[in-house]
């Protein structure tokens, strides 16, 4: 449907960065928040910079890492992801071919049980935390032919997020979603959150709740997101 569409539809629909092309600079760009007059508003994640480039990115690309090892191992590899902006290119510091790639903005990390990978696969309890990415630089070539692949700059030190999901080992997934049993769901919590994977029962650390809804929604797939941190408490703002 959008290759139909007319220049001023699309730029209307994606925006008019995505009609010129990626923007190449030279470094990494510094996001600045700004917000409309008045008090700045109430942030659930403390973290003005991830504000910043949630604010002033328009179009992310989402990219899985590791994706070699996780077909080699049948998919038990842990899932982590690289988004980036992909209206921006930077170069790859000390590539020989002096290239570029869609600048790195986030990396999201699963931390979760090899076991529970293999016997749970797709429904297993996990913790995932979301970090910034600083920058990219060239890695390493081996036997002369063999690229290993960008080295990222993750800032592990502060996570902007923590992703909780309670996962199967205490709920009966992948049937149908009958009561909250077999829901499958997932807590958001600002910053750091330390707990026993896939036994934690968040009560007031979270400020946000995907689950699928009670009925699975029919035939139609559905994730229902609750906002706690709001003035009325836990409140359903989107399906």
């Amino acid at each position: 449907a959008i290759s139909k569409m007319s220049s001023n539809e699309k730029a209307a629909l994606l925006g008019p960065s995505v009609l010129d092309g990626p923007k190449v600079v030279s470094a990494p760009p510094s996001y600045q928040y700004t917000y409309a007059e008045g008090a700045p508003p109430q942030l659930y994640v403390h973290d003005p910079l991830f504000v910043a480039k949630m604010q002033n990115i328009m179009h992310y690309e989402m990219r899985q890492s590791a994706a070699t090892l996780r077909a080699a191992t049948g998919n038990i590899w842990p899932n982590n992801y690289l988004i980036s902006d992909r209206n921006l290119q930077v170069p790859v510091v000390g590539h020989p071919e002096n290239i570029t790639t869609a600048n790195p903005v986030f990396a999201l990390e699963e931390e979760s049980s090899c076991w529970c990978r293999f016997c749970c696969r797709g429904n297993q309890p996990f913790l995932a935390r979301l970090y910034h990415v600083n920058g990219v630089s060239a890695g390493k070539t081996v036997c002369g032919c063999c690229y290993t692949g960008h080295q990222y700059d993750i800032d592990r030190s502060r996570p902007i997020m923590t992703y909780e999901r309670e996962g199967c080992c205490s709920k009966w997934l992948g049937c149908c979603v009958l009561t909250p049993f077999c829901q499958n769901d997932l807590y958001m919590h600002s910053g750091e959150f330390q707990g026993p994977i896939g036994s934690t029962k968040p009560e007031g650390t979270y400020f946000g709740r995907s689950a699928i809804p009670l009925g699975g929604n029919g035939f139609t797939p559905a994730v229902e997101l609750t906002n706690k941190a709001r003035p009325a408490g836990q409140q359903n703002f989107a399906l």
